[in-house]
């Protein structure tokens, strides 16, 4: 359970990672190393192991489709980004999410489904309530909203690996208590509109 919890945390770190504006060189050098599909591809692989033998074998079909992604970034990066500047990846990100935010797929969850303004508010509301709960805060480094996918996402990593912790230090209470959280977020923000 911890293993899984682990794999989890890192999957959601590093999408996480990857729907971030790019503010800095941090994540093209990450990028350009190999360190980001190195991680990715040990993250799916650990979590596929932590899945032998329990009831994740409906999930192992799945965890087998993501490891395709990271074999078209590892062909990208060598083929493309490879020589790229922080300024190349920042206008790769505008080219793909680009300046405006699309309605169809707009990466701020109060813009999906929520059409009159209380609905977003309450939204809103209901995630800071989540961040407040387990004590996290929006860094003043990211320019995001708090409803931002990189920022929820990275949230539910805070969660797994909250997770992986309580489970080893906490006690089943304590344990309950944060996969409860990840279980509602899921369901009720990310779950909702991704």
């Amino acid at each position: 359970a911890v293993e899984r919890a682990l794999g989890r945390s890192k999957l959601y770190l590093l999408i996480s990672w990857s729907l971030l504006y790019p503010e800095d060189d941090e994540f093209l050098d990450y990028l350009q190393s190999g360190e980001f599909v190195e991680d990715g591809r040990s993250a799916l692989e650990s979590l596929s192991h932590a899945l032998e033998g329990s009831d994740g074998e409906r999930a192992k079909p799945k965890l087998t489709a993501l490891s395709k992604p990271f074999d078209q970034i590892e062909n990208w990066i060598s083929a493309e980004c490879v020589n790229w500047q922080l300024s190349d990846l920042q206008a790769e990100h505008r080219r793909v999410f680009s300046n405006v935010i699309t309605l169809d797929c707009p990466p701020y969850e109060t813009l999906f489904g929520n059409d009159h303004v209380f609905a977003q508010a309450h939204v809103m509301g209901d995630i800071a309530g989540f961040y407040k709960a387990f004590g996290v805060e929006l860094s003043r480094d990211i320019h995001e909203r708090l409803d931002h996918l990189s920022v929820e996402l990275e949230f539910m990593h805070f969660l797994a690996y909250k997770e992986s912790y309580a489970r080893c230090h906490d006690g089943a209470e304590k344990t309950q208590v944060v996969v409860d959280a990840q279980k509602k977020f899921v369901k009720d923000h990310i779950g909702r509109w991704v």
